[in-house]
């Protein structure tokens, strides 16, 4: 077979012109991404539950929606979070379930648990959650000219947030690559009518006001008459479409009629309930999502088109793209492919500075580039993309593949060295090497099997780096075998391997290699102390070791979310947010403020109460954004410290997968559902918490209240219905509009009252009125008191609980479940529960160590079968637990720590470290069975081999080390594999050149002849 190839190489360089040619094609049409294609497995139930508080829904809805979906197949988790009037279940499924038939699964069972919630309770309405509901994108839209830092309702303002509803919106929903345009910031002004002091004193109630606004402003439906042969449209009434129309309405009254401005003020306001501001400025803020399908590159070139579009045809705007997942999935994909470069280029130097020679390094290139580009080909009919997961498993095997090309070409110039003439040496070599060869590639790919069992995002990742490097040896085993050899034939001559000869001078490095590799040969003690040294030191470094699911990734933006714990206005929240922003306005790149409640409709990540706030910010690193955290930290204990804070990594498809804000330790408070919870015991535990020593970093909110009781003798002795009781204090508390008034566009409400503005003294001295007309104040058919509530409610498979984040010392950890225990013994009206994710990243590291033991025994099956023998195996396999100590050691040294990509990379170098012992020993075999002495085959066949494992091994370890460079995600998340395999490679190198062949020899060397039986 090489033989014909040798002697047809046009029809071989024609046949791989051709692949390389599509290759191309399909690299050009090779879609890029942040992450490979993952499906978010998430359900989110939302149920709309009227009037009722939180309390309530905690105890009436939450837990009837929790105990009918907490059984669904494939469900990791489920936490139902309840808020006045409010419910919202999350469901997260494990990754890789079947998201259409979970999703009619859930609608089945909230179809049978409506008869059981109360009847005012809205249908839950079930949403899916997926990558697409994360903002690609943000726009800041603002005046050229706004102050910064402060507020100051305006008509321009106004008119901005007409602008942005009326025309940016739609531009931008038009666009077939823009599924939704979500808006928060806008200014929604209201006209309130106020009856003057006089006036309601004498009897003028908002009732007398909404019933003549209403009459004198309504207009009919509209009829078509008949007149001779045509139809005619005729609309009777006179609609307000201004605010003078709704001044001089007639107001009857006292038995007389009055214009509505002599007996009422009328005010258009603004009285936002939140607030948007970007470096300092009022701003409305736009996230933009992106369709299914839609690429981020053709995404981007839309919305920038659209904006340019939109800036001219409103220069007074100022519109700013920020936080656009495109720029991250350039610059780490721009990382990544400079990574692949330099390490191109390192293990160009390794070939050049181990052959001297320009053509023989130039054939190995060729082959390897053709390898890399067919790589391309089949990543496009797998249909995976170009991401952060694949681009670093096509770095890690570029050193593999040219390590099948430097052993072809290495066993070549061996034969050679006997005298074969160049077309044999190339045929006859090339032929040698096939078996260890396939070999060695089906041992590499071999070991990615048991990884099918890692569950979560991490197993269905890795698919990408696995595929990437099993398709990479492919291609590369293709062209080491079927182009290199016609290369070599092609360019090299025998002229030009003259340098083979070589000078039999003894180097220094010679003599180093025959001293130590005599030292290992003449003793047995001396692998056996190796050995044993090495593997003690190992458990040290496991034992020391951070352990954690994922390695820590090196964030450049944060979010801080605020409770103030106080019934701040959003006026006021407002202030205190403008102070802060002040404070780190010089210390960041970007930051945007979302104070009070906001306007998004799609925003979940952003539903913050009127005295709740979140201030995102961005900085050059990740040692400034410590530093703005750290100082924003200690600046809200001393200036606030009744605030309750938590920080948060922003929403985007790498915190989602990697679990940014989940790897933190809650302390859960089980409350009993039969009795009223005192919201007292939660000071109670958070001082026994301080005194154990665990620091508090959010507390469960709460809320003081003012309850009005009625007193009912007083209101029937008043001769006041209850009915017109609380109709009247439902008029002053929370008025209905009366009517939509069209200005702009856009309708503007009209109210009465203004409730928002109105005290608590004048609430109480507000006049209810009787049958008969007279009035009281509504003072004195009431008592008041103070209390405090809880404002948020969680609820699980373990029933309804309020949650505390804490923050523990390294030193605590180990005793945090029996703080808990101890603290159990209190009566908190509940009982104490940890959530501690360690416990979770536990069992994940423990299943990694049985896919670990899976795959050292696959490897063993693997290599009994190569060599028919059960000893050979034990010999190569003793190389890892060696190997696996010197990295444990490193990820100990580093910081790096034990996590899932650490051990991933333990799994990558099992099958990686084996083949120079596999290939030395295979050489061994053949010399011993070709008449050799067994001590003087396992120094040639080891000194025979040498050149090529040094060459190969450096060139795979270069090639990775270029991505432990850097401080981006994708460096931090690849960086604990590329420690593995440098550390690893480099301590296997040593133990395949010296270690494996002394315990080859001391097994064999009285029994020689049982050699002649093994296969080769």
């Amino acid at each position: 077979m090489i033989k014909y190839l040798i002697r047809h190489p046009v029809s071989v360089f024609v046949i791989f012109a051709a692949v390389i040619v599509v290759s191309v094609v399909a690299l050009i049409k090779l879609p890029t991404s942040l992450l490979p294609a993952i499906d978010l497995p998430e359900l989110l139930i939302k149920t709309d539950c009227g009037k009722m508080s939180a309390e309530d829904v905690s105890r009436q809805v939450a837990p009837v929606l929790v105990s009918k979906l907490v059984s669904l197949p494939g469900l990791d988790k489920i936490v139902a979070r309840s808020e006045d009037g409010y419910s919202v279940v999350n469901i997260r499924f494990v990754p890789g379930t079947d998201m259409n038939t979970s999703f009619y699964e859930a609608a089945e069972r909230i179809e049978s648990a409506i008869r059981l919630l109360p009847s005012d309770v809205s249908y839950p309405a079930i949403v899916r959650r997926g990558f697409s509901d994360i903002p690609v994108c943000f726009l800041t839209v603002s005046l050229r000219r706004s102050p910064i830092g402060k507020f100051s309702p305006s008509q321009p303002f106004f008119e901005l947030t007409q602008w942005v509803n009326n025309s940016l919106i739609p531009a931008l929903e038009q666009s077939d690559k823009i599924a939704f345009a979500d808006a928060s910031g806008l200014e929604t002004p209201k006209i309130i009518v106020v009856p003057k002091p006089g006036y309601l004193q004498a009897g003028l109630t908002p009732e007398h006001l909404a019933r003549s606004l209403t009459l004198q402003n309504k207009e009919l439906q509209s009829i078509k008459l008949r007149d001779n042969n045509v139809y005619v449209n005729y609309s009777v009434g006179n609609p307000a479409n201004d605010i003078e129309t709704i001044k001089n309405t007639l107001v009857e009254f006292g038995g007389s009629w009055h214009y509505l401005h002599n007996v009422a003020d009328v005010q258009v306001i603004s009285e936002p309930k939140g607030f948007c501001l970007a470096d300092g400025r009022q701003t409305i803020l736009v996230a933009l999502y992106k369709k299914e399908g839609a690429s981020l590159r053709d995404f981007r070139r839309s919305v920038d088109y659209i904006i340019n579009a939109q800036r001219m045809t409103n220069p007074a705007v100022e519109i700013t793209l920020v936080r656009a997942q495109d720029t991250l999935v350039n610059q780490l994909l721009t990382s990544l492919f400079r990574s692949l470069l330099l390490g191109v280029l390192f293990v160009v130097l390794i070939i050049l500075l181990g052959y001297r020679q320009l053509r023989l390094a130039s054939v190995i290139l060729i082959s390897v580039s053709v390898s890399v580009i067919l790589t391309f080909l089949l990543l496009y009919l797998m249909r995976i993309s170009l991401n952060i997961i694949s681009i670093a498993g096509l770095i890690v095997s570029i050193g593999l593949a040219i390590d099948f090309g430097i052993i072809v070409s290495d066993n070549i110039l061996q034969r050679y060295k006997t005298g074969l003439p160049l077309r044999d040496a190339i045929a006859i070599g090339t032929q040698e090497v096939i078996a260890p060869v396939l070999s060695s590639a089906f041992t590499t790919a071999a070991i990615f099997i048991p990884l099918i069992f890692i569950s979560g995002y991490a197993g269905m990742l890795f698919f990408d780096q696995a595929f990437t490097i099993v398709s990479s040896q492919a291609a590369a085993i293709i062209t080491a075998l079927f182009l290199l050899p016609v290369l070599f034939k092609v360019f090299i001559n025998e002229q030009s391997l003259r340098f083979i000869q070589g000078s039999k001078k003894n180097t220094v490095w010679g003599k180093l290699h025959k001293s130590i590799e005599r030292s290992f040969l003449k003793s047995r003690k001396v692998p056996v102390i190796t050995i044993g040294i090495v593997l003690i030191l190992g458990p040290i470094g496991i034992f020391f070791s951070e352990k954690r699911l994922y390695p820590s990734l090196p964030y450049t933006e944060r979010e801080i979310c605020i409770h103030w714990n106080e019934p701040l206005t959003p006026e006021a929240n407002f202030k205190r947010m403008v102070q802060l922003s002040s404070l780190i306005n010089n210390h960041v790149v970007h930051h945007e403020i979302f104070a009070g409640r906001q306007d998004f409709l799609y925003g979940e990540n952003y539903d913050f109460k009127e005295n709740e706030s979140c201030i995102f910010f961005a900085t050059h690193g990740p040692t400034q954004l410590d530093t703005v955290t750290q100082f924003l930290s200690n600046y809200l204990r001393s200036k606030y410290p009744e605030a309750s804070f938590s920080f948060r990594q922003p929403l985007s498809p790498i915190t989602k997968v990697f679990n940014a804000d989940e790897e933190k330790v809650y302390i859960k408070l089980l409350l009993d559902n039969e009795n009223h919870f005192d919201v007292s015991k939660i000071d109670s535990l958070e001082n026994d918490l301080k005194n154990n020593e665990i620091e508090i970093n959010e507390l469960p909110v709460r809320a003081s209240m003012i309850l009005l009781k009625p007193e009912m003798e007083k209101i029937a002795v008043a001769g006041i219905t209850p009915e017109d009781f609380y109709q009247q204090v439902n008029n002053y508390m929370a008025p209905a509009p009366l009517m939509q008034l069209p200005i702009r566009g856009s309708r503007i409400p009209v109210y009465a009252v203004n409730a928002s503005s109105i005290s608590i003294n004048h609430l109480l001295e507000a006049p209810i009125h009787n049958s008969t007309g007279s009035s009281i104040e509504l003072g004195n058919l009431v008592k008041t008191s103070m209390t405090s509530r809880i404002e948020e409610y969680f609820t699980d498979a373990s029933g309804t609980f309020v949650l505390f984040s804490v923050q523990t010392s390294p030193r605590l950890n180990n005793k945090l479940n029996s703080i808990v225990a101890n603290l159990n013994k209190g009566r908190y009206q509940g009982k104490l529960v940890l959530d501690d994710y360690n416990q979770e990243n536990r069992a994940q590291l423990i299943k990694m160590i049985y896919i670990l033991i899976i795959s050292i025994l696959l490897l063993y099956l693997i290599l009994a079968a190569q060599f028919e023998s059960l000893i050979i195996p034990l010999i190569v396999l003793i190389e890892l637990p060696i190997d696996y100590s010197f990295v444990m050691l490193a990820l100990w040294v580093t910081s790096t720590g034990l996590n899932l990509m650490s051990f991933i990379g333990l799994i990558v170098i099992s099958g990686l470290v084996i083949n120079d012992s596999i290939l030395k020993i295979d050489k061994i075999i053949q010399e011993a069975r070709s008449g050799r002495h067994l001590i003087r085959a396992v120094i040639t066949g080891g000194r025979a081999r040498l050149n090529s494992i040094i060459i190969t091994s450096l060139t795979t370890i270069l090639a990775v080390v270029p991505q432990m460079w850097g401080n981006n995600v994708s460096t931090a998340l690849q960086n604990p594999v590329s420690l593995a395999i440098v550390i690893g490679l480099g301590a296997g190198t040593l133990v395949s050149i010296y270690l494996i062949p002394a315990l080859f020899y001391f097994i064999y060397s009285r029994k020689q002849s049982s050699l002649m039986v093994i296969n080769p």
